[in-house]
């Protein structure tokens, strides 16, 4: 196996990982990516309550578009420095013209 296929299984099974007690969805699209448990957290906790708000599903056992565009808004807020549950919630609804 290559060293890009390699990392890309283990990516995938890192996605379905237990931090706490739940199932962290957000590093399947993290590409990599690093971020503090605590950010990680926070940023599966808005995918799947965007996700749900949105109508799509965030909990599968491969990656899917929908949730992969929700999931790269969450990870450019992050990068630009919004980093609390409400506001990454809502920066992130924002994208998609949902936030109240």
């Amino acid at each position: 196996m290559s060293r890009k296929a390699s990392r890309r299984a283990s990516t995938a099974l890192l996605g379905f990982l237990v931090i706490c007690g739940a199932v962290v969805p957000i590093i399947p699209y993290l590409r990599g990516q690093a971020f503090d448990p605590e950010t990680i957290k926070v940023m599966s906790g808005v995918l799947e309550q965007a996700c749900a708000d949105l109508g799509l599903k965030s909990k599968t056992t491969r990656k899917n578009d929908a949730a992969e565009i929700v999931a790269e808004s969450i990870i450019r807020h992050v990068q630009r420095g919004v980093r609390t549950q409400e506001e990454l919630y809502l920066a992130t609804m924002a994208d998609f013209k949902l936030a109240d």
